[in-house]
């Protein structure tokens, strides 16, 4: 079995292991800044010998915020704050990607965009169909905001297309029903996050990391997904992305009803479809997890609430013990509570995370 304990180097990026801090929502940014508190969070994961981080989802530009305490890289003021967050985790010997993100119909502001107008049902609220312009505008703003992460010294960006976000509902049958050339069949419908990652990588220097996240299932038409899975994992190969984590827009209801290493059997048929290095987040737990994925041809064991409830699990897991993470997925609401309560998990005591 590969060591899931033993260095591995993803796109020229040396990691001293197989082990992934997947992205999540974060109660640490104010105004778009993240504080004091979250950078020595970002430290503690990696004196813990995480070997990869990737942040907390970062909008893009104003109008692709969806969470109030979400941090930001719309403008070259925000690459000093960022850059704390790089010097934090190098000096602990680590490794980091920013997510760069979009809400698309997600966002906070008073004009959501969205392929086709449907409504998300993270906010409820109407949302507009985007134009050409409004497609050109986004993708400079993806463009820019990669070029002030390569700025602030990040190891590489992941592009966030999964979770129901602008990118993952422009793939997603459900929420793109347009029928121009951005919709209507899997080749049209990745159109749009194609030109994201191409403008990305256009804005960057020749070999910086550019992976991308995307959900393995879809809300409808899922085994024609599965299809169009196959081929995207191809042309991110063309596009010259690295490397891809493989989520799920169901991950929630999946680790509430027991189950492990949910997303495996896609994930693995991806890895060896698209010839790219795949990272997997999703139900694992366990060491058994562990061996399991990377017994798969999986490269990349990523984890995101265990790590919430465990800054220290790669070392827990080494020593035989398992996360003490139950994916009750109460941590989505305490972090909107963590001014009050400053906790993430429900296994934390009050007040132990500020």
């Amino acid at each position: 079995m590969t060591d899931p304990f033993q260095p591995y180097t993803l796109a020229g990026v040396p990691l001293r292991d197989r082990f992934v801090r997947s992205a999540t929502v974060s109660p640490y940014a104010a105004e778009g800044v993240v504080g004091r508190t979250g950078i020595e969070r970002y430290r503690t994961l990696a004196r813990e010998r995480v070997g990869l981080i990737i942040t907390e989802m970062v909008y893009i530009s104003p109008d692709g915020q969806a969470s109030r305490t979400q941090a930001g890289l719309w403008d070259e003021s925000c690459i000093a704050h960022h850059k704390e967050i790089v010097e934090a985790v190098h000096e602990e010997g680590g490794k980091v990607f920013v997510q760069l993100n979009h809400g698309g119909a997600a966002s906070l502001c008073e004009d959501p965009l969205s392929p086709s107008g449907v409504t998300s049902p993270y906010t409820g609220r109407p949302a507009r169909a985007m134009g050409e312009d409004d497609m050109a505008r986004v993708a400079r703003d993806f463009a820019a905001a990669a070029a002030r992460a390569e700025a602030a010294g990040y190891d590489g960006i992941q592009i966030h297309c999964a979770h129901g976000y602008l990118l993952s509902q422009f793939i997603s049958p459900f929420f793109n029903r347009r029928e121009d050339a951005y919709g209507g069949t899997p080749e049209k419908r990745f159109r749009f996050p194609a030109e994201v990652i191409a403008a990305v990588k256009g804005a960057v220097r020749t070999g910086y990391p550019v992976c991308i996240k995307i959900n393995s299932n879809a809300e409808q038409d899922d085994t024609e997904y599965e299809d169009a899975l196959m081929w995207m994992g191809r042309a991110c190969a063309e596009l010259g992305v690295c490397a891809i984590e493989v989520s799920g827009h169901d991950f929630t209801p999946q680790g509430r009803a027991g189950k492990h290493t949910y997303y495996l059997e896609r994930a693995a048929k991806l890895r060896a479809g698209s010839g790219l290095p795949v990272m997997l987040v999703g139900g694992i737990r366990t060491m058994e997890d562990v061996r399991r994925v990377l017994d798969a041809g999986i490269d990349l064991v990523s984890m995101s609430r265990p790590f919430l409830c465990q800054p220290d699990l790669v070392g827990r897991l080494e020593r035989g013990e398992d996360s003490l993470c139950v994916s009750c997925s109460k941590c989505f609401s305490m972090l909107r509570k963590f001014e009050n309560e400053g906790r993430l998990c429900i296994q934390h005591e009050q007040g132990s995370d500020r």
